[in-house]
């Protein structure tokens, strides 16, 4: 089966169409409340694209070397390796989870916006001074990894898995512009938080739905994800990214503050009691109050990683300006 076409009144142009394979829903939920919902995410998504088709574009005059840090390159240089992931999970989900042209439609526009955030930290790093070739390489080799999360089965489990991951990549670009003082970046991560949390709110109101529909076998299928979630990263450079992000979350000083910031998001979504108890089952969210309560032993190599992947991102920030 394959999509449609239709007009894109951003490009002028059809609308990507790729093939998906239909994939059977445990819990079916009304499709026709679906695309409307869709209609209206599309339509609002419109009005505020910036990549290189849409009507809001970024203002790269702005750049000043002079405020940029070398804990700011880290971040941006490790998002950068996920957001670049976005065309490999998107045909994941088309392979196996795509119900239907509404959702098969909705992950080619969420995989249209985050590619967008890939090209802008692209740009951004080698405006900074990374090489072009070298950034490509190193980007380009975690590709041949295959993506593969045992503990999605299912449709639901699927759209559970990446409204957790879009709710705390939301959360985490948000607490990380309030470390930058840079104004390009300040600005291309504006942007990036506006389209996760539009994201995040779309997977939100397919769980909804889903649960109107069945909440018992919702939750049941659900409770796989919050019990062994962990972000794409981890499937992306393997043990290389937990040290990193360990190291990231040390620097932003997150506190279990933040995690029961997120965690209201998630009784907002499910319910006080059963988001409660998804919170209280979710690995991730122990392992974060294990690294921000510093109960979280360092793993072997740790200095020796950090180290090694900081190592352009010092030569680019020493470098004087072109």
């Amino acid at each position: 089966m394959t999509i449609g076409s239709s007009p894109d009144t951003a490009t002028g142009g059809p609308s990507i169409s790729r093939p998906y394979v239909p994939a059977r829903p445990t819990i079916p939920i009304d499709s026709a409340v679906l695309a409307d919902r869709y209609g209206k995410f599309e339509l609002g998504a419109r009005k505020i694209r910036w990549d290189d088709q849409g009507p809001v574009q970024i203002d790269w005059s702005i750049f000043d070397r002079s405020k940029l840090t070398l804990y700011n390159l880290f971040v941006v240089k490790l998002v950068t390796f996920v957001e670049s992931y976005a065309d490999v999970y998107t045909s994941l989900l088309l392979e196996n989870f795509c119900v239907n042209d509404t959702m098969a439609t909705f992950f080619q526009l969420w995989e249209r916006e985050e590619t967008n955030h890939a090209v802008k930290l692209v740009a951004y790093l080698q405006l900074v001074g990374l090489d072009k070739e070298e950034l490509r390489e190193s980007l380009q080799r975690p590709r041949s990894r295959k993506f593969d999360v045992p503990y999605v089965k299912t449709p639901l489990q699927a759209n559970c898995f990446t409204y957790c991951q879009e709710l705390l990549t939301a959360f985490f670009y948000q607490m990380f512009r309030r470390t930058v003082k840079e104004p390009l970046l300040n600005e291309i991560l504006t942007k990036i938080i506006a389209d996760e949390w539009r994201h995040f709110h779309w997977y939100e109101s397919v769980l909804k739905l889903h649960i109107e529909a069945d909440r018992k076998k919702t939750l049941e299928e659900c409770f796989p994800v919050f019990e062994n979630f962990a972000m794409p990263g981890n499937q992306i450079l393997g043990g290389e990214y937990e040290i990193l992000t360990d190291e990231i979350i040390k620097m932003m000083r997150f506190s279990t503050s933040e995690i029961f910031q997120m965690g209201r998001h998630i009784t907002s979504t499910f319910g006080l009691i059963d988001g409660g108890r998804l919170v209280a089952r979710s690995s991730y969210a122990r392992d974060m109050k294990d690294v921000v309560m510093r109960k979280k032993p360092r793993k072997p190599h740790h200095e020796e990683v950090v180290r090694s992947f900081i190592a352009d991102l010092e030569k680019a920030l020493a470098a004087s300006p072109a």
